[in-house]
């Protein structure tokens, strides 16, 4: 009965976990990617929605190479780094010189900004 009552709260306990992780943790869609970056970089609409396909197409490809068993995690990583470096190159090809001085700033890790704390 002990191991029930522990295996009961654990699963409780996993539970509560992962609903926590899903609400919080929540990735944006395509839409919300591009809206954000259409404030971010003063986007027009037409570039706007020429963004949002990249995006999508870029999520789309991400969780294919995860969902691939067949790959290591290095693998993985290394795919995912090239579909990001493919998707930016896109968004490039989309912004004026002063769009793309913000992307390169949006993009760089936040690595600096911890540095500098």
């Amino acid at each position: 009965m002990k191991r029930f009552a522990a295996l009961l709260t654990m699963l409780v306990l996993l539970v509560s976990v992962a609903t926590f992780a899903g609400e919080h943790g929540k990735k944006m869609s395509a839409e919300e990617k591009s809206a954000w970056m259409a404030k971010e970089l003063s986007l027009s609409a037409d570039q706007q929605a020429k963004l949002t396909p990249i995006i999508a197409e870029q999520q789309k490809q991400i969780e294919a190479v995860w969902q691939d068993s067949s790959l290591t995690e290095d693998q993985k990583m290394a795919k995912k780094s090239e579909i990001k470096n493919s998707t930016s190159t896109q968004i490039k090809a989309l912004l004026n010189d002063e769009q793309q001085e913000k992307f390169a700033a949006l993009s760089q890790p936040k690595a600096k900004e911890t540095a500098t704390k």
